[in-house]
């Protein structure tokens, strides 16, 4: 499904750029990177910080709370 509308778009939006004067594209592939390493990292850390605090939990104690 996504190929079927990406090429058509990517077609219309080359025709587009080219009639702007711009003939190719850069990939800021640094950024690119950094961000994709900022997303893992904030990823992991949202996942491990709340595994940490419930392996801390007294279960017994949770159970009778809730």
């Amino acid at each position: 499904m996504a190929s079927a509308w990406a090429s058509p778009w990517g077609l219309a939006g080359q025709k587009v750029l080219t009639l702007y004067g711009i003939t190719a594209l850069s990939i800021p592939w640094t950024t690119v990177l950094t961000v994709l390493a900022g997303a893992a990292l904030a990823g992991l850390v949202a996942a491990i910080l709340p595994a940490a605090m419930a392996a801390r939990t007294r279960i017994l104690s949770a159970i009778a709370t809730s």
